[in-house]
């Protein structure tokens, strides 16, 4: 849980512009080793006790749903930063 917190906090503040270039581009190595600790360290372990436990019972959804649901997030944040970027640039 806690690498991540510090991906998201790294991602974030890269997105922000808080790094140099050189600063960003370690920022991705730091997220890419993260990822894979991540994957040894607790998804490899909860795949195969998935299969073992479950085996072809195991209840398989769809992506259109979830990433669907994103893109409208998405856009509707976007909708709700310019609509205030607007407001904002009116009153000054």
């Amino acid at each position: 849980m806690l690498s991540l917190v510090v991906l998201g906090g790294l991602s974030c503040a890269s997105v922000m512009g808080l790094f140099s270039e050189q600063q960003a581009g370690s920022v991705r190595i730091v997220g890419f080793l993260l990822l894979i600790a991540w994957y040894f360290g607790s998804a490899r372990g909860q795949a195969s006790y998935v299969k073992t436990h479950l085996g072809n019972t195991y209840p398989r959804r769809g992506w259109s749903k979830p990433l669907g649901v994103a893109v409208l997030a998405l856009i509707a944040l976007v909708v709700v930063v310019t609509v205030l970027a607007l407001l904002l640039k009116s009153t000054t």
